[in-house]
């Protein structure tokens, strides 16, 4: 026997040659799975940013099914997106009668306000054709703090207000309106989170300073518990029979003394539609 037959006989071997080829095999795919992901996440993610604008914007004709209060049926009577405001580039045309405020987390919006006089202080006109059987706006409302019962939402219709509601914890419940079958408003909870206490301090900063300047009442001063959580609703209004020209708007009201409660709008979609939308829940 030589000495190169033992070293012969391994290089032959095929015992346990599965493992010693597996291991590399498997380091290679993870590197290129970790390659691709790298590659491709970034047009993955700004699809998916392109997809949700998408479906913002523009909500398909043809909700299908019998409408139950007309009993038309979908089809090519679902609603028309007429108009879609995001705020990424400034307020898009709205008049904003109140102050707006800088926020950490709520940016892009419309907004934040600490206006509580109850007026419209945001406002949009829209047109409609004359033969619109249903005009539908529909926003994102994100509110600060802890609102407590005196402190409620208004929505206007060419300057008269149809409802008023108020908002506590993730809870609604309208308390007010223009006791008119021709107008449907509908609040629907997303969700309540607490935000970091850098972003408290931050916004405690900013009350401050706002009620220092405006305001000037030691009274109003802003306190953490009162801006350390903030909460999301989709909000929908429906006008049936609605005036060639609806100017929107949207104010709250309150007599909190705790400074640092604030709201803000994004994602503010106008509609038009032969039909009540079959998926609107009157609140």
């Amino acid at each position: 026997m030589t000495r190169l037959k033992p070293v012969q006989d391994f290089v032959l071997c095929e015992d346990g040659a599965v493992t010693t080829d597996w291991v590399p095999l498997v380091s290679a795919t993870v590197g290129l799975g970790l390659a691709v992901t790298g590659v491709v996440s970034g047009g993955v993610q700004n699809l998916a940013l392109s997809i949700r604008d998408s479906l913002n914007s523009d909500i398909i004709a043809g909700i299908g099914g019998n409408d139950p209060n007309t009993g038309t049926s979908g089809g090519d009577d679902g609603l028309v997106a007429l108009a879609f405001n995001d705020f990424n580039n400034g307020d898009q045309g709205w008049i904003t009668i109140a102050d707006e405020h800088e926020d950490p987390l709520l940016f892009d919006m419309l907004g934040p306000y600490f206006d509580q006089s109850g007026s419209p202080v945001v406002l949009n006109t829209y047109s409609f054709d004359p033969d619109t059987g249903f005009a539908m706006f529909e926003f994102d409302l994100h509110t600060i703090g802890n609102w407590e019962a005196a402190d409620q939402m208004r929505l206007f219709i060419n300057g008269v207000m149809i409802d008023a509601t108020r908002l506590n914890g993730g809870s609604t419940n309208s308390v007010d309106d223009d006791g008119s079958d021709e107008t449907l408003v509908s609040y629907n909870f997303i969700q309540r989170e607490s935000v970091h206490r850098d972003v408290s301090a931050e916004r405690l900063e900013i009350a401050n300073a706002y009620y220092e300047a405006e305001v000037g009442d030691a009274n109003y001063e802003a306190v953490r518990s009162n801006v350390n959580t903030q909460s999301a609703y989709t909000v929908q209004v429906v006008v049936q029979n609605p005036s060639e020209e609806i100017q929107f708007g949207i104010g709250r009201i309150g007599d909190d003394p705790y400074g640092g409660e604030a709201w803000a709008i994004d994602n503010v979609g106008s509609y038009g539609s032969d039909i009540l939308p079959v998926e609107f829940n009157a609140n």
